[in-house]
């Protein structure tokens, strides 16, 4: 948000026409509470900025998107149509234009016409043919985005359109409806019901409220068959009123079923869209139907309770959830720490929390229900965050929950005379002199607060914004104690009698007082009390009454010529802006394509420098392994060498003493055959002497 304000604040309090295509670059990227927040923070420069757009709509083709964007913010909205009538009219006659560029056209009329228009703004008769004309476009190309258009629309600018067509055009929107109905299926086409649905719930109560719930739909000069003269929304009414309910109420409970999930499951907040639109349709079922559903569905509604305990769940999708399970009856029991984590949710409201009219609708589907079982500390905690919100929150946090507060305070303010429980947890609180004394000093301090730092230079939030919506709370909270005490018996007030004079005294203080903020004084333009129309400012000049006097109604021709010259120079500067800009994109066009060339060279260059640095290191390792391999191979060598030479060396060992070892047998040879000889010589000498010595004898 801070990116959108400083841009703005550029725009604004630049003294010529300035380009807005870096504005358009930050709120393409800003969300919408975003967007919302920083309307409500600097809202003196909301008329400037609408100036700004107006003036460069004609020149420059992204300023219909900025609008498209900002128009969220009903703030902006607002200032856009008030200060140029004629653009709602005319985008509405480019958007029922059949062409590809009309679909911008329809986004922005479509942004336009969410919200209600404001008072003294009409709403233009070709609202009605764009109406129908997204009707039939959802007809035959029946998608989310496109039913959501319409869902849009009824809900917001065009919901007195619903009572004013003809019963025939309703027949067909019917028929239209009803296909879609038939022709979902899915998770996506869930979703595409879920939102034919809403739109039947709109319709049906707009019968209700133009004809009452048993009347006939007043008969139109038209022509259509007569079968359609008399058009009543019975089949519509069985989704809510009839038969059909509980096929209405097993969809809303499967969706609800399927949206409890993590945060982190859930990244672009679908569970809670889908949620509040549930919760949206629930409020138009019969209240009867829902509680004969629950009866009988006693354990899906169990199975949902379950899931809604779930960890790390969006807070505001939990607290969508609970809004819904507590709307199913009053018997439907909710775990203590459903309670729980209902209470801390009302005691950190915020806009980012939940958009206003969301939150308005579920406080009054659940509070009502729910606060019966508040801890009564619970009242206390709840009176110690509105006035920190008032004497010790820093500013920002002010504009972020003021008016979430503003409308809490109040649903509570409208049910504290007939929920007693509500009344007792207020007086229990106001009863304690621990209480007592601090909303005592509360009082002073508000009377004694030191002057708030708006913040440096331009960059400054509006004083007159911060001081409404400081004066609103505060108002806020003296009704609801006021209107606690005057509901409650004589005997239930009596020790805090003395203390309401005072909140009595701040209660009319704040109803008198108004502030001016001192940046609307010096921002270029201010709005027109009485803004004049388009036509009317282009081709019909003022009437000039003769019974004015001649310096008046010279003055006032001179006044004329002076607006008309004012014109046409703002319109000369916005062309020579435009011309000085195209120029400046033209000569700047070859710079930004030599260094888009040099980027890419240089980046080519990095990826080139990064794979020589690769193929060194390869090459390097290659080397270091053929060196490692080259040395093993020379101690290989080495070794085989040494192994040839001691081989050697044992070959010729081994023939030497093979030689030995032949003497040595031929040695032994001749001398075995030399003691042989000598032994048959012996024997033979033995055998003759025995013979001679036997031939003695």
């Amino acid at each position: 948000m801070d990116n959108l304000a400083a841009e703005v604040d550029r725009v604004v309090f630049t003294p010529y026409p300035t380009q807005l295509k870096s504005l358009h670059d930050i709120v393409s990227q800003t969300s919408e509470p975003n967007v919302c927040l920083w309307a409500i923070t600097y809202k003196c420069r909301i008329p400037s900025l609408s100036q700004a757009l107006v003036d460069a709509l004609p020149h420059w083709p992204y300023v219909l998107d900025i609008i498209t964007r900002l128009s969220c913010a009903v703030e902006v909205r607002d200032s856009l149509v008030q200060r140029e009538p004629s653009l709602l009219p005319r985008l509405l006659t480019h958007a029922l234009e059949s062409r590809v560029e009309s679909r911008k056209y329809v986004d922005a009329s479509v942004a336009l016409l969410s919200h209600p228009l404001p008072s003294g703004v009409a709403l233009p008769a070709t609202a009605q043919n764009f109406l129908l004309q997204l009707f039939d476009r959802a007809a035959a190309q029946p998608t989310a985005t496109t039913v959501q258009q319409i869902h849009r629309l009824v809900y917001g600018a065009c919901k007195p359109i619903l009572g004013i067509l003809t019963p025939g055009v309703l027949a067909h929107l019917e028929e239209y409806i009803f296909s879609i109905l038939k022709s979902s299926s899915g998770v996506e086409d869930q979703s595409l019901g879920m939102y034919c649905l809403a739109i039947m719930r709109m319709i049906l109560e707009k019968f209700q409220t133009e004809v009452g719930s048993d009347g006939l739909w007043p008969t139109f000069e038209h022509s259509v068959e007569s079968t359609n003269s008399q058009w009543t929304p019975d089949a519509i009414k069985q989704f809510f009123h009839g038969n059909k309910t509980h096929k209405t109420m097993q969809l809303l409970v499967l969706r609800v079923i399927w949206a409890c999930r993590p945060e982190s499951a859930d990244p672009s907040g679908q569970g809670l869209i889908s949620v509040t639109l549930v919760n949206q349709i629930l409020a138009g079922v019969s209240q009867s139907a829902v509680i004969e559903w629950s009866h009988k569905n006693a354990v899906i509604v169990r199975k949902l309770q379950e899931k809604c305990l779930v960890p790390d769940m969006l807070p505001a999708l939990r607290f969508q959830v609970l809004t819904f399970l507590s709307s199913l009856s009053d018997k439907v029991v909710l775990p203590s720490q459903a309670t729980l984590f209902y209470e801390r949710s009302l005691l950190d409201l915020s806009a980012a929390f939940l958009k206003n009219d969301h939150l308005d609708m579920s406080l009054r589907l659940s509070l009502c229900r729910l606060s019966s079982k508040f801890k009564p500390e619970w009242w206390g905690e709840l009176l110690d965050k509105v006035m920190g919100l008032l004497t010790e929150s820093p500013a920002a946090t002010l504009f972020n929950s003021a008016n979430s507060y503003v409308s809490f305070l109040g649903h509570i303010a409208d049910m504290v005379e007939d929920n007693e429980s509500c009344r007792r947890g207020i007086l229990a609180t106001l009863h304690s002199g621990h209480n007592r004394q601090k909303l005592e000093y509360f009082f002073a301090d508000l009377e004694t607060l030191p002057e708030i730092d708006t913040g440096h230079g331009t960059n400054r939030f509006c004083m007159a914004s911060y001081t409404t919506l400081r004066s609103k709370l505060k108002s806020s909270l003296c009704s609801l104690l006021l209107r606690a005490a005057l509901a409650a018996p004589q005997e239930e007030t009596s020790s805090i009698r003395r203390m309401l004079p005072e909140v009595l005294r701040h209660h009319a203080v704040v109803e008198a007082g108004k502030s001016v903020c001192s940046i609307c004084v010096q921002t270029r333009l201010t709005a027109p009390q009485n803004p004049t129309p388009f036509v009317e400012i282009e081709a019909t000049p003022e009437s000039q009454d003769a019974s004015l006097h001649w310096k008046e109604r010279l003055g006032a021709v001179m006044q004329t010529h002076a607006k008309y010259q004012e014109t046409s120079l703002v319109a000369s500067f916005i062309n020579i802006c435009h011309d000085l800009e195209a120029r400046c994109e033209g000569v700047e066009e070859p710079l930004r394509l030599e260094r888009q060339k040099f980027t890419g060279l240089e980046k080519r260059y990095a990826d080139l420098n990064k794979a020589y640095g690769e193929l060194e290191g390869q090459v390097m390792d290659r080397d270091l392994r053929i060196s490692a391999l080259e040395a093993e191979t020379d101690r290989h060598e080495h070794e085989l060498a040494a192994s040839s030479q001691e081989s050697r060396e044992l070959m010729e060992r081994i023939d030497r003493i093979t030689r030995e070892l032949q003497d040595a047998n031929y040695n032994a040879e001749q001398d075995i055959n030399k003691l042989k000889q000598e032994k048959q010589d012996s024997e033979v000498q033995h055998a003759t002497a025995i013979a001679c010595k036997q031939e003695a004898f």
